[in-house]
């Protein structure tokens, strides 16, 4: 199919063959290289495939949940992965600037309203508590690098919180050919990343 517009299909249904002209779609190298860790949940923007098969707007299909760890509170207010958050508190939230913008300034165990939708278009809406002694938010993002990959966590500063910094942790990684999973952890939270690229945190606030 590559560089045709279009492609002939023989289907088998219900006992018949029948014969479909089919429209091709280029898709792009779809890679991610930013997600917020928020929650217990992993952001990231709308995937090109889910965008492309579900016939959802890349711009305006909202921030993608790739998935959610057991016991936080993304998991308890019943954040489900493949939703989509599409509002914050009231406001529309599309990208990952606008998430990160609507959150910073939240408290700990301050509620946050969400709305979000599923692959039908089913809305819900959810009140959460965010809980920042346990689970901090964290804004990676994807770095090129030929040399050793590098990853920096970073805790988010919220007001009126202690200082973290002296539990940043920072390693550098010999990455061979075959591409290695570490833990990278301290007293509050714990994120496992693939190490065959280089990833860092970076302060939204």
């Amino acid at each position: 199919v590559k560089d045709k517009s279009s492609v002939r299909v023989k289907v088998l249904r219900y006992g018949k063959i029948h014969d479909f002209e089919i429209e091709t779609v280029n898709l792009d190298h779809d890679t991610t290289d930013r997600v917020l860790l928020w929650a217990g949940a992993v952001l990231q923007k709308l995937p090109s495939a889910v965008s492309h098969q579900k016939g959802i707007s890349a711009e305006k299909g909202g921030i993608y949940i790739s998935s959610i760890t057991r016991g936080s509170p993304a998991q308890k207010y019943k954040l489900q992965p493949t939703y989509r958050i599409v509002e914050i508190d009231g406001k529309e939230t599309l990208t990952l600037d606008d998430f990160s913008k609507a959150i910073q300034h939240k408290q700990d165990n301050s509620p946050v309203r969400i709305k979000t939708v599923d692959l039908k278009g089913k809305v819900f809406v959810t009140t959460l508590r965010t809980d920042l002694q346990y689970w901090p938010t964290y804004d990676m993002r994807l770095e090129d690098s030929e040399k050793k990959d590098d990853c920096v966590l970073e805790p988010i500063q919220n007001p009126g919180e202690e200082n973290t910094s002296n539990l940043i942790i920072q390693q550098e990684i010999e990455v061979d050919q075959n591409v290695e999973t570490e833990m990278y952890s301290n007293s509050k939270t714990s994120v496992n990343m693939v190490t065959d690229k280089n990833w860092k945190r970076i302060h939204i606030n």
